[in-house]
């Protein structure tokens, strides 16, 4: 099983494109995931979230659950 910070290699030895990108509509900054995003934690009602805003815009992309196995003790 391949770990998930491998990238595939493409014909002709270019990598794959990444599935993990996010794209902004309102500005069009795109980047991983794991890349410039704002990234914010939230606790509404008890639920704990986990929102992605565009550093470019501010615009809030996606707003997430974030379960209690990846929430700091």
């Amino acid at each position: 099983m391949k770990s998930a910070q491998t990238h595939p290699v493409a014909e002709g030895g270019t990598p794959a494109p990444r599935k993990s990108v996010l794209f902004c509509p309102t500005c069009g900054h795109r980047a991983p995931t794991e890349g410039n995003w704002v990234v914010t934690e939230r606790s509404v009602d008890g639920d704990h979230r986990r929102a992605y805003g565009c550093p470019t815009c501010g615009r809030t992309l996606v707003v997430q659950p974030v379960f209690e196995e990846s929430i700091p003790a």
